[in-house]
This record gives C-alpha cells, sequence and structure tokens, in this order.
C-alpha cells in the first residue's frame, strides 16, 4: 500500500562521538568574604589565580570580576594534559582559604 504524502525528505547530520567529544574549558566560582564572613555583594577586590602544571604555569587563565561578590575563573589546559596541578588563588597578594590546592588529571 502506498504511504500517504510521499516520498518524505530527511535531513541526515552527524552526531556527537564519545571518542573525540572532550572538556574545552574548566570553571570555578570565587566567593569573597569578609572577615567576619559575611558575603561581600560588590567587585572590584584584586584576586589573582595561578595554575602550575608538569609544563609550567598555565597561560590561558582568565578571571572575571562579576561585580557581586564573585569571580569567575576559567582555564584551558594543554591537549593531552595529565598530571599534577596546582592551584593558587590569592586576594591582595595573599592565599584563600584552601589555597594552595592540588588536582591531578589523569
Amino acid at each position: 500500500k502506498d504511504v500517504a504524502n510521499a516520498p518524505y525528505t530527511i535531513n541526515v547530520r552527524e552526531g556527537a562521538d564519545h571518542n573525540t567529544s572532550l572538556i574545552e574549558a574548566f570553571q570555578f566560582t570565587i566567593r569573597a568574604k569578609t572577615k567576619r564572613g559575611q558575603n561581600m555583594s560588590r567587585g572590584g577586590e584584586k584576586f589573582t589565580c595561578d595554575i602550575t602544571g608538569p609544563q609550567g604555569k598555565l597561560q590561558d587563565v582568565q578571571l572575571q570580576d562579576n561585580g557581586d561578590g564573585s569571580y569567575t575563573v576559567t582555564y584551558k589546559l594543554p591537549e593531552g594534559a595529565k598530571g599534577r596541578y596546582v592551584f593558587e588563588v590569592k586576594v591582595n597578594g595573599k592565599n584563600i582559604a584552601g589555597s594552595p590546592w592540588d588536582h591531578t588529571h589523569a
């Protein structure tokens, strides 16, 4: 029996592949707090972030002041990166709580 309104046009596109898809960038958020532990609601603080891996200091590290007391750090690892990375976040030249810390990228 014939199919109604045939023939049909179908668009076929290639899908994502699990072998070649990858994480392009990583992010984390810094929350600025007062000495008494209260969240700050404005930006303008002098935060820095250095990430050092097996091949030295990463060059592609961006720190964005969100203007609300939070700061977003975005970084990219070199292609095929493996090994131990040390993260150092400072405000006004001094390490924040928990800094430095390390992470091993397998």
